[in-house]
């Protein structure tokens, strides 16, 4: 089964600057993604069917801290599959405990078994482009004339989430700071 783990994050669709990033890259045929932003920590290609993989990912929750993340970058990149364009809110300074903790839940799953080809980007999709229809530096060179604000989100509530499915397990952390 596939399945992932994601933080969720308290953007609006109907953000100042979502509007004027969309009015600035008004040409370009972008499936713009509708709210539900989220953080893809971990995507599971497999797990191994005795595995009970929440649990796996509660050692790691246990421990976990508040994480805030300053956004501050618009980037786009293509899939692995080359059919695709990403476009996405990043980050440029990404705290390196928040980056030891995600692989630290990622090594630990694969070394309980569970498969992922992909490896961890942080970044939040806020719409996708056939990639025949534009060059990916094309793309960016436009992203790039886009004035972006930079602003501060907390990372408090985490779905381990079938892939097009349910969710399995929601975290929210609360009670630590860093």
């Amino acid at each position: 089964m596939q399945s992932y783990l994601e933080v969720q994050l308290p953007i609006s669709k109907n953000a100042r600057w979502i509007s004027d990033l969309k009015s600035q890259l008004k040409g370009v045929p972008i499936r713009w993604q509708n709210g539900f932003y989220h953080i893809t920590l971990a995507f599971l290609d497999d797990s191994p069917n005795k595995l009970d993989v929440s649990s796996v990912i509660d050692r790691h929750m246990n421990n976990a801290t508040i994480y805030n993340l300053c956004f501050d970058k618009l980037d786009a990149f293509t899939t692995t599959s080359s059919k695709m364009h990403i476009i996405n809110l990043t980050a440029t300074d990404v705290p390196g405990p928040f980056i030891n903790w995600v692989n630290g839940i990622r090594n630990d799953l694969v070394a309980n078994g569970c498969v992922m080809q992909s490896g961890f980007r942080l970044h939040v999709t806020l719409g996708r482009v056939d990639s025949s229809a534009i060059k990916i530096d094309r793309l960016q060179g436009l992203i790039e004339k886009f004035r972006m604000p930079s602003f501060v989100l907390p990372l408090r509530s985490f779905d381990y989430r079938e892939f097009r499915g349910e969710t399995i397990k929601r975290w929210k952390i609360n009670n630590k700071t860093l």
